[in-house]
């Protein structure tokens, strides 16, 4: 009986927030000049290649997208044997 009611529960719940990463707009810097920075935003992965840059890439737009971003200004990519990093910088514009 617990079991049921735990699992009738559970269905009843609102669905987890999902970051809306395909809301943000990347930019260039000048773009972003009236904005309110809300930080930098990393993601890495342990793939190697591609696939471990879009995964870090798809990361660190998730937790800017998280804080609140509407714009992204990509920071700083990298690679090297063990590991693949994307950074970008999160801002607030005004629409």
């Amino acid at each position: 009986m617990k079991a049921s009611a735990l699992i009738l529960l559970l269905a009843c719940a609102p669905p987890a927030a999902v970051p809306r990463t395909s809301l943000l707009k990347e930019v260039e810097e000048p773009a972003v000049a009236a904005c309110k920075k809300l930080g930098r935003f990393a993601g890495n992965s342990a793939l190697p290649g591609e696939s471990g840059m879009e995964q870090a890439r798809e990361q660190a737009r998730a937790k800017a997208a998280s804080a609140g971003a509407t714009h992204i200004v990509v920071a700083r990519e990298w690679q090297n044997p063990d590991a693949t990093g994307a950074a970008v910088e999160a801002y607030d514009c005004p629409r």
